[in-house]
């Protein structure tokens, strides 16, 4: 069972958070973020950026809703999408101004034209 620490006292399962498809298109696909089987967010990737190796896919968004936020389920959700897609080893994200320190909390680097990269694993 996988665990997230979240302010010393409490930790998270992963086993609490699913991500259920809701619209997929050849290179693209929305989900859900369920967290203890409510709707808490939403998360888009697509595969469609050009230059994307085979095992690389773009996160295009992620939302928590504001009651859920703070709790760890944004960097659950990115672990359940590695597990949702087992042959993908990078996730590419253009961090906005106000995202870019979830990203980095996540452990993902810049990369030279702008884009950030998460890793299996680094999380």
């Amino acid at each position: 069972m996988i665990h997230i620490k979240i302010f010393e006292e409490h930790s998270l399962d992963l086993a609490q958070l699913d991500l259920v498809l809701v619209e997929e298109a050849p290179q693209y696909k929305s989900f859900a973020i369920y967290f203890n089987n409510r709707k808490s967010g939403t998360l888009d990737i697509g595969f469609y950026k050009e230059n994307l190796r085979y095992d690389e896919g773009e996160i295009s968004g992620i939302h928590i809703y504001e009651e859920f936020r703070g709790r760890g389920i944004g960097r659950l959700a990115i672990r359940r999408l590695f597990d949702k897609f087992p042959g993908i080893n990078y996730f590419l994200a253009m961090p906005t101004q106000e995202s870019a320190s979830f990203w980095e909390s996540l452990g993902a680097k810049y990369h030279e034209d702008g884009y950030l990269i998460i890793k299996r694993g680094s999380i």
